[in-house]
């Protein structure tokens, strides 16, 4: 079962695309390798993998609203998930934890 995706972003949260085969070329770093020491790790978690998973052993919908609230969970209004359109499964709700997670 996969709980999510974890990806990297830049300060203002846009995805970074980095390619790890190609961080190097004859020994030296690319520009992509200086982005990447950078960038920041956002976590997107499908909502079974977040109940079963992430809060397991806690209430994972007061866990979301804690993040709500101290500003670590982008959400749709009214809601405590975001919609991402992913590969080969459409829009799908999931859990999205920002980087100022780490800060805490």
């Amino acid at each position: 079962m996969r709980l999510g995706i974890r990806r990297l972003v830049d300060e203002e949260g846009r995805p970074l695309k980095i390619d790890a085969a190609t961080e190097y070329v004859d020994g030296r770093s690319t520009p992509e390798s200086v982005e990447r020491r950078g960038a920041l790790v956002e976590y997107l978690i499908f909502p079974e993998a977040w109940k079963r998973e992430v809060c397991r052993g806690f209430d994972h919908t007061a866990v979301a609203k804690a993040l709500k609230k101290l500003g670590h969970l982008h959400h749709e209004r009214d809601r405590l998930t975001f919609k991402h359109r992913l590969r080969g499964l459409g829009h799908v709700p999931m859990y999205h934890v920002k980087p100022s997670i780490f800060g805490e």
